[in-house]
């Protein structure tokens, strides 16, 4: 998850007010949490609580992907930060299942090529000799697979 800091452009336009003299109050933070994932885009600022006495909160936003909808509050920073976890968390890819699925389709092509070579230089050669040896292969790489079977279990 990456994760952006700019200042929010309309806490800019309130500090250029205050010097002009407007008494106006800002709602939002100073700052403007941008988050993102290969899930999508989540923004974060603080917002003050002008309409009610009581302490500043905490809204999310989604700006890109469908994560969940509207906006989402939370009275504490690191509650908005656990809820943007959850939802841009990218899942980690079972290396286990990949190198099993790669010892699988490996050794059936091994598999696969050692027969085929074999059943042609069978149907190819007229020598006893040579025929004796394809047929041998094709004996060790059937033995081969079932000890492969069991090397892929584990």
């Amino acid at each position: 998850m990456r994760h952006e800091v700019n200042i929010h452009p309309a806490y800019v336009e309130w500090e250029e007010a205050k010097k002009e003299g407007d008494k106006f109050t800002g709602i939002f933070g100073k700052y403007h949490h941008t988050f993102w994932s290969r899930k999508g885009k989540i923004s974060m600022i603080r917002m003050k609580n002008c309409m009610k006495k009581g302490d500043d909160f905490w809204e999310i936003y989604c700006l890109k992907g469908k994560l969940f909808e509207d906006t989402e509050r939370f009275d504490k920073r690191e509650d908005a930060m656990k809820r943007i976890t959850e939802l841009l968390e990218v899942e980690e890819i079972d290396w286990t299942l990949m190198r099993s699925a790669l010892k699988t389709v490996s050794g059936v092509f091994a598999i696969s090529f050692a027969i085929v070579v074999s059943i042609k230089i069978m149907r190819i050669s007229d020598s006893f000799l040579i025929r004796i040896m394809c047929g041998t292969l094709l004996w060790v790489v059937l033995l081969a697979f079932l000890d492969w079977r069991d090397w892929v279990k584990k």
